[in-house]
């Protein structure tokens, strides 16, 4: 193994970027919030991501407990465990906890264990913020992206037996609640600076 932090951080500033950048930037592209995003906005989110390496079966996330980073799988499976679902496997090029980056006070809903050797990327709520007050134009598509991927979760985690989606006003309301009080929190911050 090597120590990726010590060896990055001797590099020049401009090679360190174009060498993360290399690494990270297939990841964070594969997520439909950045797919749109300014490419600087992009560069300047890839530089801060963090290297992790999980062994098998570590617990990478614990269901319940408050969520502060989204992950990005650049090599090896995860295995997503919850109590109220059978589980799913996430392998190279996915990406999980995102929520966290929108709603970062809400509790995680799922269990999160490396099924192999995995190399993993993460990124933490408040280097996300941080990039965020650089792009502020970013910030409202985000949050536009944001809300339409939580209305769908929400409404494929509440299908019924029959398979059929609930009345969608109720959960888009409640999402839209969630993502204003956050807005509203944020601008009030910004306006104290």
């Amino acid at each position: 193994m090597f120590n990726e932090t010590q060896i990055l951080r001797e590099l020049n500033p401009v090679l360190r970027e174009s060498i993360i950048n290399h690494n990270c930037r297939e990841l964070v592209d594969a997520v439909p919030f950045f797919q749109k995003a300014d490419p600087e906005f992009v560069s300047a989110l890839v530089t801060l991501l963090k290297f992790e390496v999980y062994l098998y079966n570590d617990e990478i996330i614990r269901e319940g407990t408050i969520g502060r980073k989204m992950y990005f799988i650049s090599r090896g499976t995860v295995r997503i465990v919850s109590a109220k679902s059978a589980g799913m496997i996430l392998s190279d090029g996915s990406f999980f906890g995102e929520i966290s980056l929108i709603l970062p006070n809400l509790r995680r809903v799922a269990s999160v264990y490396a099924d192999s050797y995995c190399y993993l990327y993460s990124l933490t709520v408040e280097d996300f913020n941080k990039v965020l007050d650089d792009f502020p134009m970013q910030r409202k598509h985000f949050y536009a992206e944001a809300g339409k991927r939580l209305e769908n979760m929400k409404a494929e985690s509440q299908k019924d037996d029959s398979g059929q989606l609930p009345d969608r006003d109720n959960s888009k309301t409640s999402i839209n609640r969630g993502l204003y009080k956050r807005r509203k929190t944020v601008n009030r911050n910004n306006s104290r600076l």
